[in-house]
């Protein structure tokens, strides 16, 4: 078929689903041609999913139970002699939001498969839309399973073909549950032989499209139900299920949040990780409804990585949801997260499998209740749920959980240090490394203790505020004391637990930006965090490079998390260094790209761009992190329901005109932004409905910028400028009745620095330049830069001032405010060199 063919074969398909005609956005339609074919796939819905990688076979799951596994396929000709290998001719894959199309590409035919679950149903449905002038009959092959996720386990599975059904049988006496793999078109299969010498109990059967379509389903059903009830009704309702799943998507992505910014790959990256955190969503029929961590094949004995409860990645997911503007969801999963607390003493659960339901979980196995860092995080989460709802309701339906964590947390309390421990037997954040002290820990501490104290004081409770607020003053004095490495300017990760002290050095962007240390040593350790010690084109390294226990290869001694990179973005972001924040956080987006296009992996290798050995292609966290930095960091959006307030400080990369946010909820006021950036002015078109909200608006100006003033709808507004070292910003505070508005921010001068991206290219080494730190004092701006090779030395430079002199570097380039600035002396072995240039500037 010609490739203009294709492509507007591809233009039409992306808003269809099995033949509906309407579907999300088009451009939200991601595809990985014929060379990334092997790439990770997976149709989910709440209640069962359908996955894998293309040359191991699919798998699918009804939880608990996994329906099938080596789900391959083979096309059989009308007259020819030999069946067609699938995976050969596989040509193309499609990522929709609601489905999974892989496209097959034969001679003289061509071949749509379609991979869909359903929303809320226990079962999976593959289509095949067949075109082409030959008929092709498709050749099905796969191992029943019937079984239980890990850890849970079953025997005395009967299969049998039941010919009523057109399908395999597979059923179990203990848990009264049985699965039907069946086809409409089924026109020949094998037998179930009791066979002494088949030891391949791989079935197969042939699918004849009818009207040039075929379907196979597979379910889930309680023996107590009729035979084949919920596979004839996936089988006669399957137009509607599917109509029903794009109608979703559509309704997900108008709800929340909306967000368009000039740049088509940052909208992307948005959108599909608001789809990612709902694709998370699974209800277990036994445990109840939840985010799950994330999606990848089974590795042994049924696990499928990571597809059950962790409360700790669920309250990551919650902190996405709430940027995002999703309360309801973000309700749901605390709900989950209260369901299964500790009764005896507060604590919150680490994991559950969903199979806990069959084995003695809590009791047999060493993983429910095992971090105690959770615990500390779930306590500020809770009071960030507050903040952004003003849920009273919520809080006090759960005051007496929340006071049991509370308790909890302070029984860890160390009296001598004002930090907790962790008492043996347990872990805190780190899993690899056994501590008995954790800076992570610690630093959760002060959030916790701070939360405990706001959720108190909405309870009207003064005595436990005041407790909770003196825990946590005694926690911030502590905490540089206990673990910042004064002679390293670094923060230390902690103590083992025969005492000595860890000294790696661990990223810890979470004891950044929050004033924990003084402002020369907060500058030391940003700066290294900035440096190539650190950060890689596709993201932060947990360890650096330099640290004695560095392996890029392991899961946690160096390797690249995506998480982490939001993280430190966020990190940078609150310190006001914008330019280095959005270098960071640019390289999480070659991410999307990598293995299951719309999703990030889990964790990345710290050397190489490739994921790490052990990495799962879907990982929740991973798209959770996106949001909430793009949301809190990019955007500066902060709702604050209690006291109707919004503050919006946007620090937007300098190139992009204009963006807009819709649909802010604060309480009972919805507002509206639409962001203009031009020379020597900021505007901010603001529409509030509902209730008034107080506005504090302070976008990020030009650093050096003078001559500051704001208007009001044409009236003078008060405007406060403050410089830091590495940014600007220019705040104003609003109280704004129901009603349009227009803020203008007008400045004259200044200076804006960006890093450009950079695009790995699989198995490639880091390349780009990393910003360490750019300070103007006067007219002198000094950029340092860590720089590997001299096609990226540069960096670009937006000021209407006049370049006088660059040292330590050139003008490679001019045009309008722009100047492109190259490092001088570059290194020219491919190793990472530090550098220095200084740029008079001549003030017009």
């Amino acid at each position: 078929m010609p490739r203009s063919a294709l492509l507007l074969m591809l233009l039409a398909l992306t808003a269809t689903i099995c033949g509906q005609s309407k579907g999300p956005d088009p451009g939200l339609v991601l595809t990985a041609n014929r060379e990334e074919t092997g790439s990770f796939v997976a149709a989910h819905g709440k209640r069962a999913i359908l996955m894998g990688y293309g040359g191991s076979g699919l798998e699918a799951w009804a939880y608990p139970f996994q329906l099938f596994r080596n789900y391959r396929i083979q096309f059989l000709l009308n007259g020819g002699t030999a069946a067609i290998d699938g995976a050969a001719i596989l040509r193309r894959i499609e990522y929709h939001p609601e489905e999974i199309v892989r496209i097959y590409v034969g001679p003289d035919f061509e071949i749509h498969e379609h991979l869909f679950v359903p929303r809320d149903r226990p079962g999976v449905v593959i289509t095949y839309e067949v075109t082409g002038r030959r008929a092709v009959e498709i050749k099905v092959g796969l191992l029943p399973v019937l079984n239980l996720m890990w850890p849970g386990a079953i025997g005395g599975q009967d299969l049998k073909w039941v010919p009523a059904l057109h399908g395999y049988e597979i059923s179990e006496s203990t848990t009264g549950m049985r699965a039907i793999i069946a086809s409409p078109q089924e026109i020949v299969h094998t037998d179930v032989v009791n066979s002494t010498r088949r030891q391949d109990l791989t079935q197969s059967m042939v699918l004849r499209p009818a009207d040039g379509r075929g379907q196979l389903f597979a379910v889930l059903e309680n023996s107590r139900e009729p035979e084949g009830e919920e596979l004839n009704f996936l089988e006669s309702s399957f137009d509607s299920l599917a109509a029903e799943a794009v109608a979703h998507m559509e309704a997900l992505l108008g709800s929340g949040i909306q967000l368009q910014t000039p740049d088509p790959a940052v909208n992307r990256a948005f959108a599909w990780s608001k789809i990612a955190l709902d694709q998370a969503w699974v209800c277990n029929e036994s445990i109840g409804c939840g985010e799950v961590a994330g999606y990848g094949p089974s590795r042994p004995e049924r696990r499928p990585q990571y597809a059950w409860f962790f409360a700790g990645d669920g309250l990551v997911a919650t902190e996405a949801l709430l940027a995002e503007g999703e309360a309801a969801s973000a309700r749901d999963e605390l709900a989950f997260i209260f369901r299964y607390q500790n009764p005896v003493n507060g604590m919150i659960w680490h994991e559950i499998s969903q199979s806990a339901n069959y084995v003695d979980w809590r009791d047999k196995y060493p993983y429910m209740y095992v971090h105690v860092d959770i615990t500390f995080q779930f306590l500020a989460t809770l009071a960030d749920y507050y903040k952004a709802t003003g849920d009273i309701g919520f809080v006090r339906a759960h005051w007496s959980g929340i006071e049991q964590a509370w308790g909890y947390c302070r029984s860890l309390v160390d009296p001598a240090t004002a930090l907790p421990r962790i008492p043996a037997g347990k872990e805190g954040g780190d899993e690899q490394d056994r501590m008995r002290e954790d800076a992570g820990l610690s630093a959760a501490w002060v959030a916790a203790s701070d939360g405990y104290r706001s959720l108190a004081l909405a309870m009207g409770k003064s005595s436990e505020a005041q407790a909770a607020a003196h825990a946590h003053a005694a926690a911030e004095r502590a905490l540089a004391g206990r673990y910042w490495d004064r002679q390293k300017q670094f923060w230390i990760a902690g103590f083992a637990e025969d005492g000595h002290a860890m000294t790696d050095e661990r990223s810890h962007p979470g004891l950044l930006g929050y004033g924990y240390i003084s402002p020369a040593e907060e500058d030391a350790a940003l700066q290294r965090l900035a440096s190539a010690h650190f950060e890689t084109d596709w993201g932060a390294r947990g360890m650096s490079d330099s640290s004695p226990n560095y392996n890029p290869d392991a899961y946690a001694a160096g390797s690249v998390f995506a998480v982490n990179t939001a993280d430190t973005a966020e990190a940078f972001w609150r310190d006001h260094r914008s330019a280095v924040a959005w270098e960071v956080w640019r390289s999480l987006l070659p991410g999307l790209e990598l293995d299951s296009p719309g999703h990030l992996p889990e964790v990345l290798a710290g050397d190489v761009f490739h994921p790490q050995v052990e990495s799962v292609p879907e990982q929740t966290w991973s798209s959770a992190g996106l949001v909430h930095s793009l949301v809190h960091g990019i955007l500066g959006l902060n709702v604050n329901a209690p006291e109707h307030r919004l503050k919006l400080a946007p620090q937007l990369d300098p190139r992009w005109v204009d963006v807009s946010v819709r649909n802010v909820q604060v309480g009972g006021a919805r507002v509206d932004a639409a962001i203009e950036q031009k020379p020597g002015e900021i505007d901010a078109d603001l529409s509030v409905q509902g209730t008034p909200v107080n506005l504090h608006f302070a976008p990020q100006i030009p650093l050096g910028a003078t001559r500051i003033r704001a208007i009001l709808n044409g009236r003078p507004l008060a405007v406060r400028a403050k410089q830091y070292e590495q940014d600007e910003d220019a705040a104003t505070e609003m109280e704004l009745p129901p009603g349009e508005f227009l803020c203008r921010i007008i400045y004259t001068g200044g200076v804006r620095v960006l890093v450009s991206a950079s695009h790995p290219e699989l198995g490639a080494v880091s390349y780009g330049l990393k910003l360490t730190s750019l300070r103007l004092v006067g007219n002198r701006l000094t950029l340092d830069a860590d720089v590997a090779t001299p096609a990226d030395a540069s960096v670009r430079v937006e000021t209407p001032w006049r370049i006088q002199t660059v040292q330590g570097g050139r003008i490679a380039r001019q045009q309008g405010l722009w100047s492109t600035l190259t490092f001088a002396d570059s290194s020219t072995t491919g190793e990472y060199e530090h550098r220095t240039m200084t740029v008079e500037f001549k003030r017009r």
